[in-house]
């Protein structure tokens, strides 16, 4: 899934991350490491996401529209 709270990872990090689900026989594997930990986060306390989510999403747009001026596209 893409968002835009945190830069894109490197091909390398996907790689590798793929690499250590592989080694370590796990079907599932967060990168970064704070993904997961927000994930569980979230599933552990389910009443915060509605108060948090209006938050994110404006930081996530924000970084969105940064991205496409940085990257001169027109559209994403």
């Amino acid at each position: 899934m893409l968002n835009f709270l945190q830069e894109p990872l490197t091909p390398e990090a996907v790689a590798n991350a793929v690499w250590l689900a592989h080694i370590k026989r796990k079907a599932e594997i967060c990168i970064p490491c704070s993904e997961g930990i927000s994930s569980k986060l979230g599933n552990f306390f389910p009443s915060i996401l509605p108060k948090i989510l209006p938050h994110l999403e404006k930081i996530g747009e924000r970084k969105r529209l940064r991205f496409i001026k940085m990257k001169q596209l027109t559209e994403l």
